[in-house]
């Protein structure tokens, strides 16, 4: 193994990037989505149980035999094999890692355990885990919240973490309701003259770096020291958990001197979902309704206003929230873009305009998901919503309050004729 140029802990600078291109990630997101039923949810109780986190390095192959005293255990990359081969079986094992290599680091799959796979992970991997338990879960890549719905289906759970399957590990048995955590073979180093993990590596770096640290040499990847680094701030977000490290590397050595002191916050997102909109009952009711040839034509009653607004904010950028037959867009001379979820063909999910119109829809709107269409609608407006509702002004006003600046409010007869600012909300974390 080569030794070359020495890191150093406290200033080397580490740029990283991700494995396979943003393409390719929500290409195998798409194909692996469904042909998994089962998804990974946060529990609602908290156990003190405790629960071993097991990554696959060097200090692995010292403390291993520890884990028979553990009833549940989590593995990731080449932990889950060289458990397997000492007779030791996995609770759960994480894999997120893209690349086809990782199928082949998995070994053989156990029927005793549960397998919680992300939705990039390469679709040869859900291959050879057919037949066996497997959990869904998708891992948050810091899209903005306009663009979370674009790529996670709505209702499910994306978990943040952080940067290698180790870190993200640990948000996972927060997940689970574990908070006691000890987490073993997570070194960011090799001892020397060591291989590279502590059993064969099929995707092995040929290159590390001398890294001293208090007093001690130890060699890495830059990436090794990055993941290093990360885990203090990872800790920082789980602030009713501990963690005793196992085994001798890098990290126990920096989290032993305490690298940096960690101060936990009160509150940290580790998991959201994408809200739904509507439940699989009312959706059948609209279908059903939009058979009717008269139903959902109300839009091109309202094309003079929405022209005026459209030249006013002198744009065409214009979504039609609720669209119905999509009589408002056939109206106008030029094309807009259309969402209903009862309509075949525009029911995918809406993308954000400069003007959102929603026309006699939100009164229809089971009480249960009103914030979260509200919501919606939030998320689809650059500029100006403007929405037509059957209501009364005072359940109304409140609830639009929450998401937009009102601009105004005008009753007519029965409707209210709503001109709002979408509100900024902060990002999710």
């Amino acid at each position: 193994m080569a030794r070359s140029v020495k890191l150093d802990v406290d200033s080397t600078k580490v740029v990283t990037s991700y494995c396979i291109s943003a393409d390719q990630r929500d290409y195998q997101m798409r194909l692996n989505i469904p042909r998994v039923k089962e998804r990974l949810y946060p529990v609602e109780s908290v156990s003190d149980e405790e629960i071993a986190v097991v990554c696959f390095g060097p200090s692995l192959k010292k403390t291993w035999s520890e884990l028979k005293n553990f009833k549940t255990i989590i593995t990731c990359s080449g932990a889950h094999k060289f458990l397997l081969e000492r007779g030791i079986t996995p609770t759960y094992h994480v894999d997120l890692d893209p690349r086809p290599h990782k199928v082949e680091m998995l070994g053989t799959p156990h029927k005793d355990t549960t397998y919680l796979i992300a939705s990039c992970c390469n679709p040869n991997m859900l291959d050879k885990l057919e037949g066996f338990k497997v959990k869904l879960w998708h891992i948050y890549a810091n899209e903005t919240n306009q663009n979370l719905p674009l790529v996670y289906p709505r209702g499910e759970w994306i978990l943040t973490g952080g940067c290698n399957v180790g870190l993200r590990c640990l948000v996972i048995a927060r997940v689970l309701g574990f908070r006691r955590v000890h987490v073993f073979g997570m070194d960011c180093s090799f001892p020397k003259d060591s291989g590279h993990h502590a059993d064969t590596h099929t995707n092995a770096s040929k290159k590390s770096f001398e890294t001293p640290y208090g007093g001690k040499m130890y060699y890495c990847e830059p990436v090794m020291l990055d993941y290093a680094r990360t885990f203090f701030h990872e800790v920082e977000q789980l602030p009713d958990m501990t963690f005793k490290l196992h085994g001798e590397g890098l990290l126990q050595h920096m989290v032993a001197n305490e690298f940096k002191p960690v101060k936990t916050k009160p509150h940290a997102v580790i998991a959201f979902s994408t809200p739904p909109t509507i439940s699989d009952k009312a959706l059948q009711e609209a279908k059903r309704l939009h058979l009717s040839p008269v139903y959902g034509i109300d839009g091109k009653k309202h094309k003079d206003v929405i022209l005026k607004l459209s030249e006013s904010l002198k744009t065409k950028s214009i979504m039609d929230y609720g669209c119905g037959k999509g009589t408002l867009g056939a109206s106008l001379p030029f094309p807009i873009w259309e969402y209903d979820p009862a309509v075949p063909g525009k029911d995918g999910v809406p993308r954000p305009a400069d003007i959102c119109v929603c026309i006699n829809v939100l009164e229809f709107v089971e009480e249960e998901m009103i914030e979260n269409v509200l919501g919606d609608i939030c998320r689809c407006t650059n500029r100006v919503s403007f929405l037509i509702i059957s209501g009364k002004k005072d359940f109304w006003e409140p609830k639009l309050s929450e998401f937009f600046k009102i601009g105004a409010i005008f009753e007519q007869n029965t409707e209210l004729h709503c001109v709002l600012e979408p509100k900024k909300h902060k990002p999710l974390i």
